[in-house]
């Protein structure tokens, strides 16, 4: 036999791998999936409670310009200028109460009123408001009287166009 092959030794096997045996960057990797599933599932109240405000907004702005419209299309039928006025007083009312605290609106009558609908203008007030001498007239007296005087129908239509933009300015700004 050849004398240099009774120097060859066995051949020594490595210990058997771990079951699971990962590079550290991988079990980095893992604990940081971990702790974004973790923050996911801590922040899902937040992320309900903003989807539902979201849908609410959604819901408010589509049922404040359905009865914009609704206005609209009844005035252009019927062209009742008091169930108009009416409608538009009750509308105002009823925006205010939804967007606004009802500690700010639900008890205001008469000037106050419509001072705090022109408040919610900011700095974009028109030149014709609410508390206009034409306009307050409207919404104080003629919407409470059994019918509106026709030198005062006129301004029913402006009055409309004011409430329309009043209540796209409170969407846009405000809910």
């Amino acid at each position: 036999m050849n004398p240099s092959l009774q120097q060859l030794k066995d051949i020594h096997l490595p210990a058997p791998e771990a079951w699971w045996h990962l590079a550290w960057g991988w079990w980095l990797l893992c604990f940081l999936l971990m702790l974004c599933v973790l923050g996911i599932w801590l922040a899902m109240p937040r992320i309900k409670a903003y989807i539902r405000h979201y849908q609410e907004r959604k819901a408010i702005k589509r049922d404040i310009q359905g009865e914009l419209e609704n206005m609209r299309t009844m005035y252009e039928e019927n062209h009742d200028s008091l169930v108009l006025l009416r409608s538009i007083s009750i509308f105002l009312r009823r925006v205010s109460l939804t967007v606004f605290e009802r500690s700010k609106s639900a008890g205001l009558i008469e000037d106050a009123w419509l001072r705090f609908l022109d408040q919610q203008w900011g700095d974009d007030v028109p030149q014709e408001c609410f508390s206009d001498d034409i306009n307050a007239h409207l919404l104080k007296y003629d919407a409470y009287k059994g019918e509106i005087d026709k030198d005062m129908r006129i301004n029913i239509d402006n009055m409309l166009i004011l409430v329309e933009k009043w209540a796209n300015h409170v969407i846009k700004y405000h809910v």
